[in-house]
């Protein structure tokens, strides 16, 4: 099961949106249109609440704030706050583990 810190992923989303988009403009058409075509928002994020719109209003509450920002503040933003994400930097392999006498050995799984 995975953990959401879906108050992150509507920044994370807002900060994408104000890269995409550039400032607010005041039609929320736009913003949810790229909601729905993109990867900005996780399915996790999705099943915690009982409509999308309230996902997408809490995503463009967030993009409203990041009035005035630069497209390359909002991609330097969008990096450092993916790092607080858990599980950033963490890679998962299937592995092979062998215990004898002299120790462990781990091996990659070959497919």
């Amino acid at each position: 099961k995975h953990e959401c810190n879906c108050d992150l992923m509507f920044k994370l989303a807002a900060l994408g949106l104000q890269e995409i988009l550039g400032d607010y403009g005041h039609v929320d058409d736009a913003a949810i249109k790229i909601l729905k075509k993109s990867n900005l928002i996780s399915q996790t994020v999705f099943n915690k609440f009982t409509s999308p719109q309230l996902v997408f209003s809490e995503v463009i509450r967030h993009y409203k704030s990041l009035q005035g920002w630069s497209r390359g503040k909002a991609i330097i933003n969008y990096l450092n706050k993916a790092t607080e994400l858990r599980g950033y930097g963490v890679h998962y392999y299937q592995v092979n583990v062998v215990i004898a006498p002299r120790g462990t050995c781990s091996y990659p799984v070959l497919k």
